[in-house]
């Protein structure tokens, strides 16, 4: 009889060792935790300068900007093409002081003979922006989940609602897009979740004001 009560004792104990991982994995997923009544979890995350091709594609490029006295300094290259002719079409991100420009790809045109023919966008060379934001990356959650909140399109997320995000911090062009208009450069929190381009947010890293919410559906 008391083995008996001893091996009830046993299994009662297991369950409830077993009910309380259950409830702990619920808490936490992908390391990530739970959203609360106001904001979700973000993590500040850094921006890779590494040149996004093969080491062949770079020295092909490395030559046709010597070539062409172009410098590599504040570009990170993410696409070689090379089209019917023999023209090399080389695309790129742009950076300021480390930062990535979000608004501002080129891609540099050149002929089969390796000159270059012309240059899709605006290359910049300088930017009066101060680049120490005045939030954190963690505190663009609130305002992130105030936009997903009030999204129907956004439901999915918040079924999911460990779902991690990550603020990159770097300068945009809030005239981007818009016709015969300055460019107007500030420093921003681009916010999006870790597995997906959507939905994301930028948000002005000096007032926390709201720049743009894109749910994947609209703008």
């Amino acid at each position: 009889m008391n083995n008996m009560l001893l091996l009830i004792g046993i299994i009662s104990i297991a369950f409830l060792s077993c009910e309380q991982i259950e409830e702990d994995e619920e808490i936490i997923v992908d390391n990530c935790p739970l959203v609360n009544d106001s904001t979700f979890y973000v993590e500040r995350i850094y921006s890779s300068r590494t040149h996004k091709v093969s080491n062949g594609d770079l020295k092909t490029i490395n030559n046709l900007f010597a070539k062409n006295n172009i410098t590599l300094d504040n570009l990170m290259v993410y696409k070689l093409q090379t089209d019917e002719l023999g023209h090399y079409h080389v695309r790129c991100d742009q950076y300021y002081n480390g930062l990535p420009l979000i608004t501002e790809p080129v891609i540099f045109h050149f002929n089969n003979g390796g000159n270059l023919d012309c240059i899709s966008g605006d290359v910049i060379d300088s930017i009066n922006v101060d680049t120490i934001p005045n939030i954190s990356a963690e505190s663009t959650g609130v305002m992130l989940y105030k936009c997903i909140t009030s999204d129907p399109a956004s439901s999915q997320v918040l079924m999911n609602k460990s779902t991690c995000f990550e603020a990159e911090l770097g300068i945009f062009d809030t005239n981007a897009g818009v016709s015969y208009t300055d460019k107007n450069f500030v420093l921003v929190w681009k916010v999006e979740s870790r597995n997906a381009e959507s939905p994301h947010v930028i948000i002005n890293a000096k007032n926390d004001s709201l720049i743009r919410y894109y749910n994947g559906i609209f703008h």
